[in-house]
């Protein structure tokens, strides 16, 4: 009798994963036919049909109809498109509803570094939905967005914000970056973003290095340059520390015009929401599991001093 209830009590030895399911989506080129932009992400979780996050800004175009605006989770709400894959941004107006809406050909892949065309119809920002433009150029790129947290320069100054990267080309599609407070008077606060500044450079794959990003201005560049102290790979860590050792060639914490005056980063990391769901994927016993077998353990040691 010992044999059968050892080995109903190995098999209960069942393990839980967690599946690293939500992919995130750059905005690349997206025009609108009135002359205007947008640009942001999303990241969508297919396990549950739904978006998890998102930052869309639309600028440009027919502002008087279309003024400039952001759409995200504190002012919008998505809903599935009807009619076939796609997505609908939108934010609730007195007696109206302002919408971007993503329509997609087919569904969105689960995996790989890719670039997703969109599909033949709406595509298009509106109210109620009319009057409407629509975008007439534009993919949606796979990354993973990396955000700011506890960023801080010497003088006191905090960095926010977050940046998408595709880690197999180096490729930055996507970036929103603030820098304030601390000494204002040289280092006024400022906003990097597509609109304002252009990613100058980033790491290669696999390769060590700082994400410059470069804000124009009379002949001078305003960097801020950010330095993880390992390859930003999503399966790599849910947090990664910026290196502060100034000792890697090629790895610089800082901002600066040109590039003095300058104020160093003091502390800081980078995070990825979707590396804390692969760092779920390690096999664990559940709950029900553990309680089921401590009790057939304890069922199979009364047996052998019965037996005995």
């Amino acid at each position: 009798m010992v044999r059968p209830v050892v080995a109903f009590s190995v098999l209960l030895l069942s393990v839980s994963t967690t599946a690293n399911a939500t992919t995130s989506w750059a905005l690349k080129s997206v025009t609108l036919a009135d002359g205007g932009l947008a640009i942001g992400f999303f990241s969508y979780d297919p396990t549950i049909g739904a978006v998890t996050d998102w930052q869309i800004s639309v600028v440009g175009g027919d502002t008087s109809t279309f003024s400039s605006t952001v759409y995200d989770p504190a002012n919008s709400v998505v809903l599935p498109r009807v009619g076939g894959p796609g997505f609908t941004f939108r934010i609730a107006l007195a007696g109206a509803a302002r919408d971007f809406r993503i329509g997609l050909a087919a569904s969105l892949p689960t995996s790989g570094y890719v670039t997703v065309p969109l599909g033949p119809t709406d595509n298009m920002e509106c109210f109620n939905c009319s009057p409407a433009r629509s975008i007439t150029s534009g993919t949606l790129h796979a990354v993973d967005v990396w955000f700011l947290n506890g960023v801080r320069f010497a003088d006191g100054g905090w960095a926010l914000g977050g940046f998408a990267y595709d880690p197999t080309t180096g490729e930055v599609p996507w970036w929103s970056l603030q820098t304030f407070s601390g000494n204002e008077g040289t280092f006024p606060p400022v906003k990097y973003d597509p609109l304002t500044s252009v990613a100058y450079q980033s790491p290669g794959p696999g390769a060590l290095g700082s994400f410059v990003f470069r804000i124009f201005d009379s002949g001078s560049g305003r960097d801020l340059k950010l330095g993880p102290a390992k390859p930003l790979q999503r399966s790599s860590a849910i947090f990664v520390r910026l290196d502060l050792s100034n000792t890697v060639t090629g790895v610089q914490n800082l901002e600066c015009f040109n590039c003095s005056p300058l104020r160093m980063i003091t502390a800081g990391v980078v995070t990825n929401p979707q590396s804390a769901t692969s760092a779920a994927n390690v096999p664990t016993l559940s709950i029900f599991a553990l309680l089921v077998l401590a009790c057939c353990l304890l069922v199979t040691a009364l047996i052998v001093l019965c037996a005995r």
